[in-house]
């Protein structure tokens, strides 16, 4: 009868109530060890008792206190009849017939309230039916949740914690306890880590707790971090800190970590003047993450259109296959490109590429299996940490060092797959079997023995059997599928002579060339040799297009298109590649970071070494604070082009103003993603383009002059001026001073310095006059300080015709000089 309900509880309906249990002085049901307890939650329903959750087993004790927590929605409005049974876990049956039997109490769900306190403890003794002596007692304490989505992450080690054992000398078995107060009175665990062994400064994996669990989104309210050192029988409390989410959120960073001491409660009883400090504990990470929903968006005032949700079930039975069979039936696609569609073309097997559902379908298939596969701990772990069986898409390695294992991770795969309706294809599958290995396996998968292979590629890396992973494998691959794509593009002008802009050449090579060239090297580490080699294509490729010979100054055929050299560009891929980890807190690669930067050295081959000392190099944040508060996607991206790019920039600056062959460039203009003016303002006419060449040879001194013959062979090449013996032959005499070319150079120089009286009209006699100005306008006017930007292409249009008109009639002066 709703008469005799509570008013104040009919204002709950709804509410989620978690109930903790601990327990104390439990019956022993064990002969020589005590007992492993575990409690089982039933809910009464249409008069049967029926099971609604079980927390762990806690081993060898009889004052359990359980992390796992239940949660139950209140209705007033229905009698909620509970059954707390306590259970010794005998083996690992889920079966509970099998293990033995502790005791039990039942009570109603609205006696456990206290309303309107939001924390109720009741205790109660244990029995077995047909026995009135108490079996141990039984803590109920339930809470009333606040709604809330945000979690705690939480990455914690501890620092040099008190030895335990006889005099103290062992190091101890350290496990992590994070509890939350229960009316300032007790503590209750929310979280229970791992047990790291025989180590005082022992580091756990992190861990994601939400804020509902760890004090019910009471930021002031106590929680306890406190180490326990278990030695197989007993667990024995080393130290413990009390603190607060608040306290803790504003704790100060100790460098890339804040730190906490523990202390002993004994010690602090006993009253010794002793300091009671039995260690600390650091913590690489806390932080509080916000999560909002979709209704939050909306009460903001996010306005939507429309809005969908698909619910896809692990499996795939039933009707539910006609949803993809409509999906790919009579499947067609077509290209866009320049605003227009290609004509229609099916689409006959596979996922369907640039398909916004494509990534969901592999999910649907291929995530389970992976689930499995962990859950059952097949597989290579590095450390504590899962990794066998690293997956893109439908492209699934499996590594494991037992071949019985790997055996049943291919049995559960296929076993899985006949679940599911597909196949996987034993002849696209094989194995490698790496190191010393003396005995030979045979694997089977679809009743076919797999073949093994010496070399095999996934995600584009390539293994070997032998285990030597030699980068320069990889890096020779990734060249000549950069070279035949570079081939394949020649048609459309991809050149040297004769060919397109290197403006736009440089355009086609970004994004055809430079990812065929990168792809996969971001996540190996590269020799010196073979940087070395993929440096080496890169640059002659950027030389060719630029009409240069290979003696060119580096460090000008990357500033005069803007380009940075290609490290440059591997290293933003593996810090893209880093800031991705970061960002995913739960992935394994995430867990992985952490493990090699905390227990690798740096002279370490660890790939997350190399990113560490590649940060410093560039001067970015650390690995650290990076792993702490990792930036936004975009924030990540802008920072890290921006550093790399200045970087590199000002590397080649330092090296061009060593060379004596630039000195009329003017090598602070020049900077990384804006192309020279020798080649912006060529356009697309390929005479055009052929006289900027000629240009650009001479302003880089690559134009072979006698001067440049005289420096490499000095006792056999005269340096003066074959045609009119009047000097040496350098830039300066061949561009302006040269008798015999007097005729072919006058109608420039009119032109030229009609542009210059009308931009210099008191000092352009100055200019013209004197032959190193003059020059140094010639070759680079945008370097010269008094040119304007506004005259920048009218005097390069006069420069590229003079250095032309030049070139040909020295060539043929030359020929018929030295017939």
């Amino acid at each position: 009868m709703t008469s005799d309900i509570d008013p104040a509880l009919l204002a709950l309906t709804g509410s989620k109530i978690e109930i903790l249990i601990s327990c104390n002085n439990l019956a022993d049901l064990d002969e020589f060890t005590k007992s492993d307890p575990m409690c089982v939650m039933f809910i009464k329903q249409f008069g049967q008792w029926k099971e609604y959750g079980r927390t762990e087993a806690i081993r060898n004790t009889l004052n359990p206190r359980f992390v796992s927590s239940f949660i139950i929605n209140l209705e007033p409005s229905v009698s909620q009849h509970l059954k707390f049974s306590l259970y010794d876990i005998d083996s690992r049956s889920q079966d509970l017939k099998h293990h033995d039997f502790v005791g039990f109490t039942d009570v109603t769900l609205d006696k456990l309230l206290n309303y309107p306190k939001t924390v109720c403890t009741t205790s109660k003794n244990l029995r077995t039916a047909g026995d009135s002596r108490p079996r141990g007692m039984i803590n109920i304490t339930t809470e009333i949740l606040k709604d809330s989505r945000n979690k705690v992450s939480i990455h914690a080690q501890g620092h040099k914690l008190d030895k335990k054992g006889l005099f103290s000398m062992n190091k101890p078995d350290v496990y992590l306890e994070i509890s939350r107060s229960i009316e300032n009175i007790v503590y209750l665990p929310v979280y229970r880590t791992e047990i790291v062994y025989k180590s005082t400064s022992p580091r756990w994996r992190p861990v994601e707790i939400s804020l509902q669990k760890l004090c019910n989104t009471e930021w002031d309210r106590n929680i306890e971090f406190s180490c326990w050192h278990f030695s197989g029988s007993n667990y024995h409390l080393i130290g413990r800190k009390i603190t607060s989410l608040r306290d803790m959120n504003n704790q100060p960073m100790n460098g890339h970590f804040k730190e906490v001491s523990l202390s002993s409660p004994k010690k602090e009883k006993s009253g010794k003047k002793k300091p009671t400090y039995t260690g600390s504990l650091r913590f690489y990470q806390f932080r509080v993450d916000l999560h909002y929903t979709l209704l939050d968006f909306i009460r903001g005032g996010l306005e939507l259109n429309l809005v969908i949700a698909i619910d896809f079930t692990i499996r795939i039975d039933g009707d539910k296959w006609l949803m993809l069979k409509a999906w790919y039936h009579e499947l067609v696609s077509q290209v866009k490109m320049s605003g227009g569609l290609s004509r229609p073309f099916p689409e006959k097997q596979g996922a369907r590429q640039g398909g916004v559902w494509s990534p969901t379908a592999y999910k649907i298939f291929v995530n389970p299996i992976l689930n499995q596969l962990h859950q059952n701990g097949f597989g290579c772990y590095i450390g504590s940490i899962y990794c066998g069986a690293p997956t893109v898409a439908d492209d699934i390695c499996l590594a494991s060092n037992c071949p019985y294992e790997l055996q049943a991770m291919l049995d559960l795969q296929e076993h899985y797959a006949c679940q599911e309706n597909y196949t996987i294809s034993e002849t696209k599958s094989t194995f490698l079997v790496t190191g010393n290995q003396l005995d030979t396996h045979d694997f089977m998968l679809n009743g076919s023995k797999l073949k093994q292979s010496e070399t095999a590629t996934h995600l584009g890396i390539s293994r070997d059997s032998k285990c030597r992973f030699d980068s320069s494998t990889v890096v020779q691959e990734r060249i000549g599928t950069a070279r035949r794509a570079t081939c394949a593009m020649m048609g459309a002008g991809l050149h040297g002579a004769n060919g397109l802009n290197p403006c736009v050449s440089l355009h086609l090579i970004r994004i055809y060339i430079v990812p065929r060239l990168t792809y996969g090297l971001e996540s190996i580490r590269l020799a010196a040799k073979d940087l070395t080699s993929i440096t080496k294509y890169h640059k002659r490729l950027l030389k060719q297009l630029q009409h240069l010979p290979d003696k060119a100054a580096d460090s000008a055929s990357y500033l005069l298109l803007g380009e940075p050299p290609i490290k440059a560009e591997i290293h933003k891929r593996i810090f893209t590649t880093f800031g991705n980890i970061v960002r995913n807190f739960d992935s394994i690669e995430h867990q992985l970071a952490w493990r090699q930067l905390a227990t690798k050295p740096n002279s370490s081959n660890s790939w997350f070494i190399m990113v560490k000392t590649l940060l410093e190099m560039y001067d970015l944040p650390s690995c650290y604070d990076l792993l702490q508060n990792p930036p936004g996607k975009s924030t990540w991206k802008n920072l890290v082009k921006s550093t790399v790019n200045s970087f590199w920039e000002q590397k080649l600056k330092l090296e061009a103003k060593t060379k004596s062959s630039l000195k009329f460039i003017d090598i602070d203009r020049l900077s990384i993603g804006k192309t020279h003016l020798i080649w912006s303002s060529a356009g697309s006419d390929t005479f055009t383009i052929t006289k900027a060449s000629v240009n650009c040879r001479m302003l880089l001194g690559v134009y072979t002059l006698q001067a440049n013959r005289h420096r490499f062979n000095q006792f056999e090449v005269d340096p003066s001026c074959p045609l009119c013996k009047q000097g040496p032959e350098d830039r300066t005499h061949f561009l302006v001073l040269c008798q015999h070319f007097t005729s072919v150079r006058q109608p420039f120089m009119e032109a030229l310095k009609i542009v210059m009286r009308e931009l210099l009209p008191d000092l352009h006699q100055q200019i013209t006059s004197d032959p190193l100005l003059l020059t140094q306008v010639i070759l680079d006017c945008s370097s010269s300080p008094f040119v304007q930007p506004q005259y920048y292409n009218r005097l390069e249009c006069l420069s590229r015709g003079l250095c032309y008109a030049l070139h040909i009639a020295r060539s043929t002066a030359l020929e018929y000089h030295y017939k």
